[in-house]
């Protein structure tokens, strides 16, 4: 219900308020109201920065995980994990790592994959 009340905030503010809005709906463990939001953040991804970007990536791909979404999230992460290659200050380092680490987690391994000559 939340979630419904701010949505049409989004765009009004600018795309940094928004992400940061985002940001605070995941920390505090909102991901219902996070994702919601996401829908309409993305309207706004061709005014975003490559930094936003990665970070829009990183908190819907880790929403996409909280919500047991394991696709949505790999794909997102994937995203996120590429523009940070470029953008190498998008992320925190302590966001860095949960995403490697969660990326590896979600993504299927070679030794699980391959078969035993």
């Amino acid at each position: 219900m939340f979630a419904l009340l701010l949505l049409p905030a989004v765009g009004c503010a600018g795309v940094g308020q928004d992400l940061h809005a985002v940001s605070e709906l995941y920390r505090d463990a909102r991901y219902e109201a996070a994702e919601a939001w996401f829908g309409a953040l993305s309207v706004e991804y061709a005014q975003m920065t490559p930094p936003q970007r990665a970070m829009f990536h990183y908190l819907n791909g880790m929403t996409a995980y909280r919500l047991s979404q394991p696709r949505d999230a790999e794909h997102e992460l994937a995203l996120a994990a590429h523009l940070v290659h470029s953008q190498a200050t998008a992320l925190s380092p302590d966001q860095l790592a949960v995403l490697h680490r969660t990326l590896e987690e979600l993504s299927p391994t070679q030794s699980n994959n391959s078969a035993a000559p």
